[in-house]
């Protein structure tokens, strides 16, 4: 017996084709509610890299949130949403 039909989510949210999907369609375009699912799909990866980043030794500290907000958002072409780091649980 298989899961047929069944869509693999990571622990992003959403699917990763959903999640590709998503980014590769222009900001203007997105209904309210796809604006929701990648914005919280956005921060769930901004918050994820923010922690494996912290356990690095080697960066200073603090360096995690630049680094992370570069790659996650500004790369996208979305801007930092200013309490993104403060949402994020640790």
């Amino acid at each position: 017996r298989g899961k047929k039909g069944k869509k693999k989510t990571t622990k992003k949210g959403v699917s990763d084709k959903q999640y590709k999907k998503l980014l590769s369609k222009s900001k203007s375009s997105l209904k309210k509610k796809d604006k929701k699912t990648l914005e919280k799909a956005l921060h769930q990866r901004y918050c994820s890299c923010i922690k494996k980043l912290e356990k690095n030794k080697k960066l200073g500290k603090g360096a995690a949130f630049g680094i992370c907000g570069t790659s996650v958002y500004l790369n996208r072409g979305y801007s930092i949403p200013s309490d993104a780091v403060k949402t994020c649980s640790k």
